[in-house]
Formats: structure tokens, sequence, C-alpha cells
């Protein structure tokens, strides 16, 4: 056994006259990108950016501006004239009373408005008179004025009684006065059939 170990091994000795095996490895290729692939990477880059962009939810719109009209106060004018140091025009906020007026113009006399309602509310375009007979001058033509006329003079109307008529002055003094005569058919007791026959009647 010994033998045949010994023999194998001066067999497999080398001479020194053996070819060496020559390996070759693979090179590693370098990823090289040609002009047409840099484009397109390019433009799939743009895309993905614009989608992220569009995909991002909007931002709420401004609030819109509130129309002037909306936010102004409406406003009462009356005219005070009489025995006042201070006649002429006055402008209150709604649910300003007779007494605000007249302390504006300042009575000359305060025996002048003993016979005033000084709680009384001011109704838009109405007259004081301070010293006088305290009913609304009527109008030129004959018409008369809505938002200033009496109980009695409203029941000078076509149809209109002294039940129509309170109501009328009761809704007139609770809205601050009629904003134009259409409003009239708000009240209770006045139709489209019984305003119509009154409209010709009537002036603000």
């Amino acid at each position: 056994m010994k033998r045949v170990l010994r023999r194998l091994g001066q067999l497999a000795a080398p001479t020194g006259t053996e070819d060496l095996m020559v390996v070759e490895y693979p090179r590693q290729r370098r990823l090289e990108l040609s002009r047409t692939h840099s484009v397109i990477g390019a433009g799939v880059i743009v895309a993905v950016i614009a989608i992220i962009f569009l995909l991002q939810p909007a931002p709420p719109p401004p609030p819109a501006p509130v129309a002037a009209a909306e936010t102004s106060t409406p406003e009462v004018v009356v005219s005070v004239v009489g025995e006042v140091h201070a006649p002429g025009l006055y402008t209150f906020a709604p649910g300003a009373r007779v007494a605000d007026a007249l302390q504006a113009a300042g009575p000359v006399d305060p025996a002048h408005i003993r016979g005033l309602n000084q709680a009384e509310k001011l109704v838009d375009s109405s007259q004081i008179v301070v010293g006088g007979p305290s009913e609304p001058v009527p109008a030129a033509d004959g018409r008369v004025r809505l938002n200033s006329a009496t109980v009695a003079e409203l029941e000078q109307l076509d149809g209109i009684g002294a039940k129509t008529a309170a109501a009328i002055v009761s809704y007139r003094d609770s809205h601050g006065g009629f904003g134009s005569l259409e409003e009239l058919q708000k009240v209770k007791g006045i139709g489209p059939a019984k305003y119509q026959a009154i409209a010709q009647d009537l002036v603000l």
C-alpha cells in the first residue's frame, strides 16, 4: 500500500515542463447611458414631480369680501324743527327715541316738549316739531306719508279701518319704518288687492 501511494506521489509531482493554465475572470461592465436614455430619465423625473405637485391639496380659497351693503348699518334720519337751538336733520341708529333727537337739537324751553312722547321710536324721514303741533307734515300732493302718518290719517285711506291703521303704525315702529311702499303688504290685513287700491294715495 505504501508503495502505491509513493508511486502516485511521484506521478503527481511537477516536472517543471507543464503549461500554466491561464484563467480569465469576467470584467465588470460599466453601466453606460445613451443620450436617449438620459432624456427619457429626465422626462420621467419631471413627470413624477408634476404628479406630486398636482396631488397636493389645493389651498382653501380666500374668504369673499363682504359686500358693503351687508356691513353698513341702517340709519334713521329725522328733522327737528321749532323751538330748538339747533334745528335741522339728525341721523341716529335704529332704535333711537324722540328723546335722543330732542337732546341733539336742544329745546329752548323744556315746557315745549311736554306734548311729545319722548319714548317713541324715531321713524326714518319723520319730522319732530318742538313748541307746536307735532303732527307730520303732509305730502305736497295730498298723499299720506306712510312713515309718519298717524292712525287717524291712515284711516282716511280707502278700506283702512282703525285696527289695520294701528297695525301699520305698530309694524312701522317695530321695524324702524318702511323701506318701500311694497313692504306695506307685510302688515296683517294688507293683501295685494288692498295695497293696489291705496298705493296711489301713499308716499314714504
